[in-house]
């Protein structure tokens, strides 16, 4: 199919071009405000002046004003790690993830690591960033990074109708796992790419930067002590796609969610029990 093939790669490798080719400084407040205005993005938010950002993807990649996003970092609680709409959160059921309405897939497929087991009967969430969106993952909560892997994989796109008629869509596209060590035991901060999303970038390993072709899964175990604070930057989109969150079983309660919801990173979603 074509989100598998070598198309699709170049089809997004071209985008990632396109996007990080330099804008005059003319032209720069013109084109972010006509992207702004076409995807509903708010400028007020915008960490710099518009004729600050070189590219589209120094845009994308933008960080906001301190305070656009309060927060409060408690070991208690379980921040939102993006931007986006909620697609789907709750119980793993056993090994099985809810992707939508009638449509789950095992999560083994989507955390292919020996220790997948953890998350037996655990939690998740699955938020999608918009091209409005702020691109930046977040940290939900405060820990050690323990590894990272980067799972190969299509570009299908992450949007509906797909993820109501595509069983097990997100074990498909090529995806980062970063594993998290806390105090009340693992987390998954899962990074999904899509179509023209080929491109992903971690904050705590600046020398990782996901590779179109590359065909094998690659696991980075680290023995160095990387610790991240709560709501601290942990990895990049460059454009917007998927993030999904698991939690081990019986440590966190859900805030009141609603599916299709709006969040912002930092907000509340869940506590830890």
């Amino acid at each position: 199919m074509f989100y598998r093939s070598i198309f699709a790669k170049l089809l997004t490798l071209t985008t990632r071009g396109i996007t990080q080719f330099p804008i005059p400084k003319p032209f720069r407040f013109f084109a972010f405000k006509v992207f702004a205005k076409t995807f509903g993005v708010n400028l007020d938010e915008a960490g710099k002046p518009l004729n600050k950002y070189n590219s589209f993807d120094a845009f994308f990649t933008r960080t906001l004003k301190p305070d656009s996003r309060p927060y409060k970092r408690q070991s208690n609680l379980i921040l939102s790690p993006s931007d986006g709409k909620i697609q789907a959160y709750g119980k793993i059921n056993k090994d099985s993830i809810l992707q939508a309405k009638g449509v789950h897939y095992h999560l083994e497929n989507l955390y292919p690591l020996d220790d997948f087991r953890q998350f037996i009967d655990g939690e998740f969430i699955t938020i999608y960033l918009s091209p409005k969106d702020c691109h930046l993952i977040f940290s939900p909560v405060a820990g050690r990074v323990k590894s990272m892997c980067h799972v190969p994989g299509a570009l299908y796109p992450v949007r509906e109708p797909y993820i109501s008629k595509f069983k097990g869509l997100y074990t498909k596209n090529e995806r980062v796992v970063t594993r998290l060590e806390t105090l009340f035991g693992p987390v998954a901060v899962i990074a999904v790419a899509a179509l023209n999303v080929g491109n992903m970038t971690m904050a705590y390993d600046k020398t990782f930067s996901t590779n179109y072709f590359h065909l094998k899964k690659r696991v980075v175990n680290y023995d160095r002590r990387i610790e991240v604070r709560q709501a601290d930057h942990l990895a990049s989109f460059h454009l917007g796609s998927t993030v999904i969150c698991l939690f081990p079983k019986n440590t966190i309660a859900w805030e009141n969610l609603k599916l299709e919801q709006t969040i912002k990173y930092g907000e509340t979603i869940a506590k830890v029990i």
